[in-house]
């Protein structure tokens, strides 16, 4: 009996606690709910949220928004490129519509911009390790 407990216990050791939030994370406007996004990821102060979802796993927290904006889609995609490469992340796709960077498999963004009445709207996925 006590060598199974003792069995069971280094067992869930490995499992380890769920994933939450870090330091620097930050509340995701427009979608209280939702959780908190990482530094790196930038969101247009009048983001209007259609989708939101975050999810936080034991080794990885990824996330993906839907949002408008009344900003343009080239303006959009050179702020939140900015924003990226000040954070660390090195481009790896940059097109009119796409913006992806990465930093190897820790973090990764991809950001999709296209025309939504006088602005935009944006699809936003992000992850990284814990």
């Amino acid at each position: 009996m006590r060598a199974g407990l003792i069995v069971l216990a280094l067992l869930l050791s490995g499992c380890g606690p769920r994933g939450g939030d870090l330091p620097g994370d930050t509340a995701i406007a427009g979608a209280p709910d939702c959780g908190k996004k990482p530094g790196f990821v930038s969101i247009q102060p009048d983001a209007k949220v259609l989708v939101c979802s975050v999810s936080h796993e034991p080794r990885k927290d990824s996330g993906t928004l839907i949002y408008t904006t009344a900003t343009a889609p080239a303006a959009l995609l050179a702020t939140v490129k900015d924003a990226a490469v000040k954070a660390g992340l090195e481009e790896k796709i940059s097109t009119p519509e796409t913006f992806s960077a990465g930093q190897g498999d820790r973090r990764s963004l991809t950001v999709m911009a296209s025309p939504k009445d006088a602005g935009s709207q944006i699809t936003l996925m992000w992850s990284r390790e814990r």
